[in-house]
């Protein structure tokens, strides 16, 4: 909380640099790494805790960890950093940029016995008096110059931040009185803060009034402010883009950025890490194999943000094809051979170079095609009652759902890998040059099954939206299948909208579903 009656001061440590990533390497002052992924996300958290405070001015450090830290915290609160020398590293010598196994050898036993001494300095670097007094004399003419009412920000190192801290608290007697020493270095030792943290320190007439740290921040929610903050430093945006939330039947939080760069942002509320993994080498296949589906622009498993791991895509300007076969019906059945082909593209993926991947998580029940669909069967006769359809509509789809579970559990479908959720909002079109297919999205369902259930999917999705369409997709899927793949595929046809109905049921508050299952009734009864 910022008053009006006092001076507030953020010091703030950098994010994790790649050297802190490094056990035993001293970054120094050289440090040529700078941030960690990791650490530019810490910045862009702790920035968000200052999005909304007065800030007047930032001083940094001019190391690069720091500075790229004051530039990721600047440019959301609009104020340029200032270098200051005095909020530099400690110079640690011939140790600056190295491991210190790589040069402790060549150090006398000497220094190494009073290493840890307040006034012996690294060879040919500083010693803890020298950055100490460095420090006080920079912060305390600093002080001296910044409104005694107004906000400042200080980014800066962990040794730096602490001696400014004790300096607020104790004063600069310790640079003079040799018996205060050894109070600083115990000081200096015990009082750490994290990487991205904040001390925040109130001042009141040249007097210190308290410090509060704030070491640990809560997980940001997924809205449309938070993601279009998130994606703006991510995707090195110069302004603020506009996020669209995207409503899906999913239970990630997915938002569409148009500008000033496409892209989708997933946020994967899903505690198991192997599903991310998946997800990120499904799509990494799909680019190498030159499949029209999504690329990916950036992986953040670090859940500092939002909680949860997140996902950026690239996203291909164009139209659900619900749309395209609205407004260009002539254009129906050569777009449509075109998706045909891409599935079948898609199916024609060797089962052997992806299905430690293309399967659910191994720990996931019933991962296997014949044991999710047998399972879903079931659930689904068991969940649609007499009452709900005619009891003719009721008889054909038990005796339709039966000889499907017969089929599978028989393993009479060539296994191969599945898109498993092919919704008309997971094909998008482009209208340059003609309609045609540029993405396929959303592979989260992917696993190894029968390339029937894309079909049927598909072609239920289409019926609930266009019976023309619908028609046109069945006798272009048709051409190429057997007359027992033809009575299968009617099958898995009858399965999705049955399970949609099923849905109205197991999700009574979802609106999206009720809708959904309310007209795959209607098919069904018709």
């Amino acid at each position: 909380m910022v008053y009006w009656w006092l001076m507030v001061i953020y010091l703030i440590r950098h994010g994790e640099s790649i050297g802190n990533t490094k056990q035993g390497f001293l970054s120094g002052q050289t440090d040529v790494g700078g941030l960690s992924e990791k650490g530019k996300i810490q910045a862009m958290r702790t920035v968000w805790e200052l999005k909304n405070e007065p800030i007047e001015q930032i001083f940094t450090s001019p190391v690069a960890r720091t500075q790229e830290t004051a530039e990721i915290i600047a440019q959301f609160l609009d104020k340029k950093p200032i270098k200051t020398e005095f909020l530099t590293e400690l110079h640690h010598g011939i140790f600056e940029g190295k491991f210190w196994w790589e040069v402790i050898h060549r150090i006398p036993p000497s220094w190494r016995a009073k290493r840890e001494d307040f006034r012996t300095p690294y060879p040919k670097g500083e010693s803890m008096e020298m950055m100490a007094r460095r420090v006080c004399d920079g912060f305390e003419e600093a002080l001296k110059k910044l409104d005694p009412r107004g906000v400042y920000v200080f980014i800066s190192h962990q040794a730096i931040i602490t001696t400014m801290r004790y300096f607020l608290e104790n004063g600069r007697e310790f640079l003079s009185d040799t018996s205060k020493e050894k109070e600083y270095m115990k000081y200096l030792h015990a009082v750490k803060l994290e990487n991205a943290c904040i001390a925040v320190v109130d001042y009141e007439g040249n007097k210190l009034q308290s410090i509060q740290e704030v070491s640990k921040f809560e997980p940001i929610k997924p809205d449309k402010n938070s993601i279009a903050f998130y994606a703006k430093q991510v995707l090195e945006l110069q302004k603020m883009p506009v996020a669209e939330n995207m409503i899906t039947a999913s239970k990630n939080a997915v938002y569409k950025i148009l500008e000033p760069k496409a892209a989708l942002v997933k946020v994967i509320r899903d505690n198991d890490k192997t599903v991310f993994a998946r997800q990120i080498k499904i799509y990494t296949y799909l680019a190498e194999a030159t499949i029209p589906a999504p690329r990916i622009l950036h992986i953040d498993d670090s859940k500092i943000f939002f909680g949860d791991d997140a996902l950026i895509q690239d996203y291909q300007n164009g139209d659900e094809v619900k749309k395209c076969f609205k407004n260009h019906p002539e254009k129906v059945e050569p777009l449509l051979m075109d998706i045909l082909k891409t599935l079948k593209k898609i199916h024609s993926i060797p089962v052997s170079e992806v299905s430690h991947f293309w399967n659910p998580p191994k720990g996931e029940q019933f991962s296997s095609w014949d044991e999710h669909m047998t399972y879903n069967i079931n659930m689904t006769l068991h969940m649609i009652q007499e009452d709900i359809f005619t009891k003719e509509t009721h008889e054909k789809i038990s005796e339709d759902l039966t000889c499907l579970k017969d089929h599978v559990r028989a393993k009479k479908y060539q296994k191969v890998p599945i898109h498993g959720d092919l919704s008309s909002g997971n094909i998008i079109i482009s209208h340059e040059n003609g309609c045609h297919l540029t993405r396929i999205i959303d592979f989260e369902s992917a696993r190894i099954g029968d390339a029937l259930w894309d079909y049927a999917y598909f072609w239920g999705w289409l019926e609930r939206e266009s019976a023309f369409v619908a028609n046109v997709w069945q006798k272009i899927v048709a051409t190429g299948l057997s007359a027992a793949h033809l009575i299968t595929l009617n099958q898995y046809r009858m399965l999705f909208h049955a399970w949609t109905v099923r849905d109205m049921t197991e999700y009574k508050d979802s609106t999206i579903r009720q809708r959904r299952g309310a007209k795959s009734k209607e098919i069904l009864e018709g």
